[in-house]
């Protein structure tokens, strides 16, 4: 469903996400992990939107990303996933 570097992200027809990491082994994820896989799966598959989690009344904006879930990495409009909101665009105090 979505890989990044060292890392592919399966979704089960279940609704489990299950992890390749460089050893090559599947694994479940865990909620971080998860979390990414399913905002990863709705934005790429609209189809999968309900996968979106919802946004909490107490959540803000990201101050890193904007909101967008993505932060530029160049000038020539490259971009990698927020870390900060774990590509959400929102945060929570935890």
């Amino acid at each position: 469903m979505y890989g990044t570097l060292g890392t592919f992200y399966c979704l089960a027809r279940s609704g489990d996400v299950l992890l390749e990491r460089d050893e090559g082994v599947l694994r479940p994820a865990g909620s971080g992990d998860r979390q990414f896989a399913y905002v990863q799966a709705a934005r790429r598959f609209p189809r999968l939107g309900y996968l979106m989690p919802v946004r909490p009344q107490s959540a803000w904006t990201c101050d890193r990303c904007g909101g967008s879930g993505a932060v530029a990495i160049n000038r020539a409009g490259s971009s990698v996933c927020c870390p900060d909101c774990n590509t959400r665009g929102w945060t929570v105090e935890l």
